[in-house]
């Protein structure tokens, strides 16, 4: 991501964030609403966890199926 971009993406995020937890799909439409319109769950997590922004439930990929070991 072009760092313009990213900074932008963090500022939004931080906005979103400064009154409290938010929903998933909440914080998704704030993104776009502020013309960051590529941004998927996955990025935004990545950028979350890379800027120590938040600490977003779940698995930018999905939960894992019955069975999941953690092992490849």
């Amino acid at each position: 991501m072009a760092d313009r971009r990213e900074a932008k993406l963090v500022t939004v995020v931080q906005k979103a964030l400064a009154s409290g937890p938010v929903p998933r799909d909440a914080l998704l439409q704030a993104v776009q609403q502020a013309g960051l319109r590529r941004i998927d769950f996955g990025l935004l997590w990545e950028t979350c966890v890379t800027h120590g922004i938040a600490d977003l439930d779940g698995d930018p990929m999905g939960a894992p199926g019955p069975g999941h070991t953690g092992r490849r």
